[in-house]
């Protein structure tokens, strides 16, 4: 049975490749072929990660204002738990990636957060992602093939052989 996407038109005699998905407070179902699918969620996960954000600017903004608005203090405490709860997570993970590579372990990428990926960048030489939901992380790390010298760096910190 072909099916349509309602963004972009593109159709396939496959309708299990495409995504169908009920239309928020709507009891529509939208059919979504990969690319728009990716597209539209990559957005929703932006805009969770600015609505976490933005408490911070607005109230900043608030409190500069001469008024001393309580509203401006709760939002930036709102603002500042979070980055303070996110905060540690970054020395976390990259104790995590060091560790792999002090092992001889390589380190594939550096994930901070859940959901879509919002922004890639090289952090102290890890490839890293930022992700929507910036609660938590992971580290993706593989073992290298092993060689002698390796082995017998592994061999000596066995009991017996000190």
């Amino acid at each position: 049975m072909p099916a349509k996407c309602d963004r972009c038109g593109a159709t396939t005699t496959t309708a299990e490749s495409f995504f169908r998905e009920r239309v928020s407070f709507r009891r529509r179902i939208q059919t979504l072929c990969p690319n728009c699918w990716n597209t539209k969620t990559t957005a929703v996960y932006r805009r969770i990660l600015i609505f976490q954000m933005l408490p911070g600017p607005v109230g900043l903004l608030l409190l500069l204002f001469p008024s001393g608005s309580e509203i401006g203090w709760l939002l930036l405490n709102l603002f500042l738990f979070e980055f303070f709860l996110i905060l540690p997570i970054i020395p976390h993970e990259l104790g995590h990636a060091l560790a792999a590579k002090c092992v001889g372990w390589r380190v594939f990428r550096i994930f901070l957060g859940y959901g879509q990926t919002v922004a890639k960048r090289k952090l102290f030489g890890f490839e890293t992602e930022l992700r929507a939901i910036p609660v938590g992380g992971l580290v993706w790390p593989l073992p290298l093939p092993l060689n002698t010298s390796s082995v017998s760096i592994w061999v000596s910190f066995l009991p017996g052989h000190w």
